[in-house]
């Protein structure tokens, strides 16, 4: 059985505190209100797939929300400060009775790069999908079917882990075996009845 993970949500997760954090670097009002714009934003989306400059989409926004702080400044907090690390999940991989492990994550490339440089080498972590390299992202099938392609497996053979409801239905719609993830114990539990 091969283990497909999803990234933000199952291997990391944001900082509770990032809204003190980005504060205290000159951040005004609220940066979740921030951050649920710019998750809605159609330009947004296309940095997913490589066809829009995530660059470009944050100045577009810092600028609509009146923000001073800097893009790079921002993506550095972004993709460094902002994030936990499952530590558990991760030292428990390599002891997974599986063929193999892989990630699947929606990412611009700059992110994207960033999950690759932390992840890669990493114990028991084998190909990481990023649908900016893909050009398609989850919950499109085309998402799926170039994993499924790639790695030469049919649907069946595979277990895909994510913490969308709708990203674990489009993979279930395919034949791909789901996981739901809540957290590390329900997660374990269900790959002991599977494997």
């Amino acid at each position: 059985m091969i283990l497909l993970l999803d990234v933000d949500g199952v291997l990391q997760f944001g900082r509770p505190d990032f809204e003190d954090h980005i504060r205290s670097l000159g951040w005004q009002g609220s940066y979740v209100d921030f951050q649920r714009a710019l998750f809605r934003d159609d330009e947004y989306s296309q940095t997913l797939t490589g066809e829009a400059d995530i660059r470009l989409v944050l100045k577009r926004m810092l600028d609509l929300f009146g923000q001073t702080i800097d893009v790079e400044a921002l993506m550095h907090q972004w993709t460094g400060a902002n994030l936990t690390f499952n530590e558990e999940l991760l030292a428990m991989l390599p002891g997974l009775n599986v063929t193999s492990i892989h990630l699947a994550t929606n990412q611009d490339p700059v992110r994207g790069s960033s999950i690759r440089n932390f992840y890669q080498g990493k114990a028991g972590i084998g190909d990481i999908y990023l649908s900016c390299e893909i050009g398609h992202r989850k919950p499109h099938a085309e998402y799926f079917h170039h994993i499924l392609g790639d790695l030469g497996c049919d649907s069946g053979d595979v277990v895909f882990i994510d913490d969308s409801l709708q990203n674990v239905e489009s993979a279930r719609a395919l034949g791909i075996h789901t996981v739901l993830y809540e957290n590390n114990s329900q997660l374990l539990a269900w790959l002991d009845d599977l494997l």
